[in-house]
C-alpha cells in the first residue's frame, strides 16, 4: 500500500489499514519507485510519501481483486487494485519512503 507518514502511525497503533474504520479499503501488490508513478498508476488523490509491505492476518472479504485501475483525480490509472469493505488487519513487514 502506498500511504502518508500519518497513516502509517495508526497502522502500527491499531493493527489495521485505515484504523478499521468503516468503508473502503484499497491495497495492491504492484511496486513503483517513485511517489509520482503510484500517484498515476493507482490513481491516487495525493501523492503517498511511502510504500508499505505488510501480511494481511484476517481474511477480508474482497470485491476488487486485482482489479485495473480506472483513471481518476486526473491520473491514469492502470495498475492493480484490491478493496474491500471489511477490516483489514495486517502485520507490518517494512516500509520505505518514495522518491
Amino acid at each position: 500500500r502506498y500511504m502518508t507518514e500519518g497513516e502509517l502511525r495508526a497502522i502500527q497503533e491499531t493493527g489495521f489499514l485505515r484504523s478499521g474504520r468503516a468503508g473502503e479499503t484499497f491495497f495492491t501488490k504492484d511496486l513503483y519507485k517513485s511517489a509520482a508513478k503510484a500517484k498515476n498508476n493507482l490513481s491516487l488523490p495525493s501523492s503517498p510519501s511511502l510504500r508499505v509491505e505488510f501480511e494481511i492476518l484476517n481474511n477480508p472479504t474482497l470485491l476488487l481483486n486485482g482489479t485495473k485501475v480506472l483513471p481518476a483525480n486526473g491520473m491514469m490509472g492502470k495498475g492493480a487494485e484490491f478493496m474491500t469493505l471489511d477490516p483489514v488487519k495486517v502485520k507490518l513487514i517494512n516500509w520505505q519512503p518514495l522518491r
